[in-house]
């Protein structure tokens, strides 16, 4: 049977599945990992295309009982670094105290589709 989680998900479409402190999944559960990120099937569920995947995790030195993930599973995400400062730590502080700011959201311009070709190029 399918857990409740991606029925929850499959239903409720589009939606976001959010794997966290996926480092510290040992080998054998990245690589049932592997199978849900890639070919986004759960036993014998497939989830819909309109599903999205992320995933967050600490450096494997920094989580408990850490593991590297493997390179299969890896390749299959954007990496992206996020240290903190004392800036950025003052920053989180007050936010966690008073209260986030309105995130500012750029709009994107009316001939984004035309920036595709490059976009495309960079990732690959």
């Amino acid at each position: 049977a399918p857990p409740a989680w991606a029925l929850r998900a499959a239903r409720m479409a589009p939606s976001v599945v959010f794997f966290d402190e996926i480092t510290t999944a040992p080998p054998a559960v990245q690589a049932a990992l592997l199978r849900v990120i890639h070919e986004r099937v759960i036993g014998d569920f497939q989830l819909p295309d309109n599903v999205r995947m992320i995933a967050a995790a600490n450096p494997p030195e920094m989580a408990a009982g850490g593991w590297n993930l493997a390179a299969p599973l890896a390749n299959r995400f954007a990496h992206l670094s996020w240290a903190f400062g004392p800036t950025q730590l003052e920053e989180w502080r007050k936010g966690m105290m008073a209260g986030w700011p309105d995130p500012q959201v750029r709009r994107l311009p009316d001939d984004w589709k035309k920036h595709l070709p490059v976009a495309r190029s960079i990732l690959a």
